[in-house]
């Protein structure tokens, strides 16, 4: 099952209250990521519009990977990929609001 797994550092429940299905957050921010190389899809057009017209930061939106790390690597990419909480809650509230 496609999920959203929001983890704060220390453990406290997610602020920003994703509640439901969030299969559509994750799809979004996958063609987030597949706009930079020409991605065509509505997801992808959607993210441009965002990030070229109304100037919406979307980089904390890009740092994600899998929850089930299946070698070393996955296990670093994991520590690696945590950021500020700051940029990240800006980001939603201003993609939320378009």
């Amino acid at each position: 099952m496609t999920m959203l797994i929001v983890e704060l550092d220390p453990p406290l429940p997610c602020p920003l209250g994703f509640e439901g299905d969030t299969a559509s957050l994750v799809y979004f921010m996958s063609f987030a990521v597949a706009e930079r190389y020409g991605a065509l899809h509505e997801l992808a057009q959607a993210a441009s519009f965002l990030r070229r017209q109304l100037k919406i930061d979307l980089s904390p939106l890009l740092r994600f990977t899998s929850a089930q790390p299946e070698s070393p690597q996955d296990v670093e990419e994991l520590e690696a990929i945590w950021q500020d909480p700051e940029p990240l809650a800006r980001c939603c509230e201003e993609v939320a609001a378009a």
